[in-house]
């Protein structure tokens, strides 16, 4: 389930910045495209949680909190 949902959204996230370089706005698909990233990572996270790889799974929680950050700041 965790591998589904992981490519769903990184598919969701290069469509967005796709769209976007393709029609030369980034700015309005950026933020949708941090945040399909932010979860994949959130997802990866869970993923390595689950396996009891802890540190590595600590550290995609911090990237999916980073990524959050910046969609909420731009």
């Amino acid at each position: 389930m965790f591998i589904i949902l992981r490519v769903i959204f990184a598919l969701l996230a290069v469509g967005f910045a796709a769209a976007g370089m393709l029609t030369d706005q980034i700015e309005p698909y950026l933020g949708y495209s941090h945040f399909f990233l932010a979860a994949m990572f959130f997802v990866m996270g869970l993923s390595e949680l689950r396996d009891k790889r802890k540190e590595m799974s600590f550290l995609m929680f911090g990237v999916s909190a980073l990524l959050l950050i910046v969609v909420i700041v731009t």
